[in-house]
């Protein structure tokens, strides 16, 4: 760095970029960068064409998470008591603002589908809208509206906006995340350190972080009939969402867990 030679500048970049950023001026704020940490593989090759930084300065430095936090000995019978499920119910979550590239209605429309079959389930939305966000607000309506035009009221739980998130996550028996694009996919990470089988869209970062199929099952975005089979065969097939939910536990614990993150961020930059 100029005037600084022991000084390395390190750069985070969390977004994705719709505007190309390689004029003078970019150029040379840039060229001072030592390194660029990016959340995923697939992050960094949506950014190359905007930024100019050459390929052998990105570094991938995942987002962490609390292990001791989200954790499998979080789930009681109790609390899921409390959230409206039954033991003998199968909970499927999502986690996220309503919002339309978050996909809840084409969650909602995939959950229709297998639930005359799976008379035991349950569809946990967490969160809700951003207040004076019109467009969100809208969304969160329609959402309403289709549960009760599909008459699922009382199959879907609306939970709103929790602070215990950490809880929900391991008194779930699937999580899914059906967003059309994600950079990372935070959530996803965290549902895996709490043991819990992950559905998540083949699209951006969430296809990287559940191994390409490795650790979770990949639905295509935006597809209600691709989301609802793959529905179908994780209900269908206990064994297997077992043994993938443990995998996804293990590889979590050893590329998410935040001594591991910051181990990988030290190697990067000394």
């Amino acid at each position: 760095m100029l005037g600084f030679p022991d000084i390395q500048l390190i750069g985070f970049a969390q977004m994705l970029l719709g505007v190309k950023k390689k004029d003078f001026l970019h150029r040379w704020i840039y060229k001072r960068l030592n390194k660029l940490c990016v959340l995923t593989h697939w992050q960094k090759k949506a950014l190359l064409p905007y930024l100019p930084v050459h390929e052998d300065l990105y570094c991938t430095v995942p987002n962490f998470v609390d292990c001791n936090k989200f954790n499998p000995n979080r789930r009681s019978e109790a609390f899921r008591y409390q959230l409206g499920i039954r033991e003998d119910q199968f909970a499927i979550g999502a986690v996220g603002r309503l919002d339309r590239q978050k996909g809840q209605l084409e969650l909602v429309k995939a959950f229709h589908k297998v639930s005359q079959k799976y008379v035991n389930c349950k569809l946990v939305l967490v969160g809700e809208a951003t207040q004076g966000e019109e467009a969100q607000m809208a969304y969160a309506k329609d959402i309403h509206k289709l549960v009760e035009d599909l008459n699922l009221q009382t199959r879907v739980i609306f939970t709103g906006f929790r602070k215990d998130v950490y809880k929900i996550y391991a008194n779930l028996d699937l999580f899914v995340l059906p967003s059309y694009r994600e950079t990372f996919g935070f959530v996803v990470v965290e549902a895996m350190a709490s043991g819990v089988p992950v559905l998540g869209t083949n699209a951006g970062g969430v296809t990287e972080i559940l191994g390409s199929g490795n650790y979770g099952y990949l639905c295509e975005p935006q597809d209600v009939d691709s989301m609802a089979d793959k529905l179908e065969h994780i209900l269908s097939n206990q064994k297997d969402r077992e043994f993938t939910a443990q995998a996804a536990l293990t590889h979590v614990r050893n590329t998410y867990e935040k001594s591991k993150v910051y181990q990988s961020l030290m190697k990067h930059i000394q």
